[in-house]
C-alpha cells in the first residue's frame, strides 16, 4: 500500500513542480516527507484496528469460532501415542539417510546448491544438538528431539519455533488472537462455509501446541498450510489428473505434505527436495504421521521415473534435483524459502522447476527490499523477487497465470505459472501422463 502512495506521491510532486531547477530536490524533500509521515501514520492506524478489533470479537461476538478457544490449552503437552518399535526403525533409517546425505553433500561441493547465509545461521545457533545427534547414532537423544520439535531450537525458521517463544512471552495477547482469527476466517472464506474445521486438525508429533476449535487442535501455521494444499489440489482437479505427483522445494516439518495428503484421500504422490537437517526432521513427521504409505528416503533407492510412480511420498536432499526425470512432475511448489537464496541459487532452481514440471509451478514469496532484510516494503522491488517472477518466462513455454498478495498471509505475493508446451513438448507430456 505505502508502495503505491509513494509511487502516487511522486508523480504528483512531479506535476506540481513548474520550475525544473526545483523540481529535484523538492521532490526528494516531499518523498522522505510523505513516505515517513504515511508510514508513521499507518503503524498506529494498524495498532488501534487490531486493539479495537479485539474488543469487537471479545464483547460482541464478531467470531462464532472465539467463544470455542480452549485457551488455557494451548501450551498443553500433546505427546501423543507412538509405537515405540516402529519409532526406533524410523529413527534408524534417518540417521542412516542424514550421514549418507552429509557424505555426499560434502563430496559435491556445489556452490548452486550451497546453504545459504540465512539458513546457514539458523542451523548453526539451534540444530547443534540434534546434528550431533544424528551424526553420532544417538537412537535415544535423537528420540528426544525429534519428539519435542514444535517447542525447541530445531523448529525455528519452520513456523513453530517464534510462535512458541510468543506464546510463552506474552500468552494470548490481541494481536496473536486478532491475526489467528483473521486467517481462520479468510480459510472459511476461501473453501466455502461447508469445510469441516476438522480438516485443519493437526497430528500429536513433535509435542505441538495452539489453539483447539471444537475438539480438535490447529495451530497458527495450519492455516497457511492447508491453504496450499487446497490450491495445489484445485490445479490438479484443472488438469483431471489421476495420481497428481506434486514436488514441494522446502517442505520445512512436512505441514502442507500432511493436509495435501491427509485430505485427498492419499491419492498425491509427494516430492521434497530440502537441505539434509531440515529434511530428517520432515522424514520422521511425516513417516509417524503416514505410517502405512510407501516412503522413499535418501540412499534406499535411485531417484527415477519408475520410484517416482512406485512411492508415495519421496523424501531428497536439495542437491538431488538435477536427477528428477523430466516432466515427471505435474505440480511444483515453493513457500517462502526461494527469496532466501542468493540469485545465481535461485537461477538454478528455476532452471531445474521449468525442466521437470509438466502443468504448474506455485509460489509464495516475500517482495522484499535488497537492502532491507526485514520483511518490510521500502518502495523498492526485491531483485531477487523480480528473477523469481520473471525467470520462468524466458522459457517460452511457460506463461505467468497471476501475480496477486496473498489471502492468507502479509507481506506475500502468490504467482502461479503454467507450462504451455509447442507440439514437441506436447508429445512428452502425453508420453508422461499415463500414470
Amino acid at each position: 500500500m505505502d508502495t503505491n502512495f509513494h509511487l502516487a506521491m511522486t508523480k504528483k510532486t512531479k506535476q506540481s513542480d513548474s520550475n525544473p531547477s526545483q523540481a529535484t530536490s523538492r521532490k526528494s524533500f516531499l518523498d522522505r516527507k510523505y513516505h515517513k509521515l504515511w508510514m508513521r501514520s499507518i503503524s498506529k492506524l494498524s495498532k488501534y484496528i487490531k486493539s479495537a478489533r479485539l474488543d469487537i470479537i471479545k464483547h460482541k461476538g464478531f467470531s462464532p469460532y472465539y467463544n470455542a478457544f480452549s485457551l488455557r490449552e494451548v501450551l498443553n503437552e500433546r505427546l501423543g501415542d507412538t509405537d515405540e518399535e516402529f519409532e526406533t526403525e524410523v529413527i534408524k533409517r534417518i540417521i542412516k539417510t542424514y550421514n549418507s546425505m552429509q557424505d555426499k553433500f560434502k563430496e559435491l561441493d556445489i556452490p548452486a546448491y550451497k546453504i545459504g547465509k540465512e539458513w546457514q545461521g539458523i542451523i548453526n545457533q539451534h540444530y547443534s544438538p540434534l546434528i550431533t545427534s544424528l551424526t553420532n547414532g544417538d537412537i535415544a537423544s535423537t528420540r528426544k528431539l525429534f519428539k519435542n520439535f514444535c517447542r525447541s531450537g530445531i523448529s525455528r525458521g519452520l513456523d513453530f519455533g517464534s510462535d512458541f517463544d510468543h506464546l510463552q512471552r506474552k500468552g494470548l495477547d490481541n494481536v496473536y488472537i486478532n491475526e489467528y482469527l483473521k486467517r481462520l476466517h479468510i480459510w472459511i472464506a476461501f473453501l466455502g462455509q461447508e469445510r469441516n474445521l476438522k480438516e485443519l486438525a493437526f497430528p500429536a508429533i513433535g509435542n505441538p501446541y495452539g489453539i483447539s476449535i471444537e475438539g480438535s487442535l490447529i495451530p497458527f501455521c495450519a492455516l497457511r498450510m492447508h491453504y496450499h494444499s487446497s490450491r495445489i489440489a484445485s490445479l490438479a482437479v484443472s488438469k483431471s489428473i489421476k495420481h497428481p505427483v506434486v514436488c514441494e522445494i522446502g517442505g520445512g516439518f512436512g505441514g502442507m505434505a500432511y493436509y495435501l495428503l491427509k485430505n485427498n484421500n492419499a491419492r498425491f504422490k509427494y516430492l521434497d527436495f530440502d537441505i539434509p537437517i531440515v529434511l530428517s526432521l520432515c522424514s520422521y513427521f511425516l513417516m509417524l504421521a503416514f505410517p502405512n504409505l510407501k516412503i522413499l528416503l535418501y540412499g534406499e533407492e535411485e531417484l527415477t521415473q519408475e520410484s517416482i510412480k512406485s512411492y508415495d511420498i519421496i523424501l531428497m536432499p536439495h542437491f538431488q534435483l538435477p536427477d528428477i526425470p523430466d516432466k515427471s512432475i505435474d505440480i511444483s511448489f515453493n513457500s517462502r524459502s526461494l527469496i532466501e537464496m542468493d540469485e545465481k541459487t535461485i537461477v538454478e532452481y528455476l532452471k531445474r522447476i521449468t525442466r521437470i514440471t509438466r502443468y504448474y509451478f506455485l509460489h509464495n514469496n516475500y517482495l522484499r527490499s535488497d537492502d532491507d532484510p526485514n520483511l518490510t516494503y521500502s518502495g523498492k522491488i526485491s531483485r531477487k523477487f523480480l528473477i523469481l517472477t520473471q525467470n520462468c518466462l524466458l522459457n517460452t513455454d511457460w506463461k505467468r497465470s497471476y501475480i496477486l498478495p496473498s489471502l492468507i498471509e502479509e507481506n506475500i505475493y502468490e504467482c502461479l505459472y503454467e507450462n504451455i508446451p509447442d507440439d514437441a513438448g506436447e508429445k512428452l507430456l502425453s508420453s508422461r501422463t499415463q500414470h
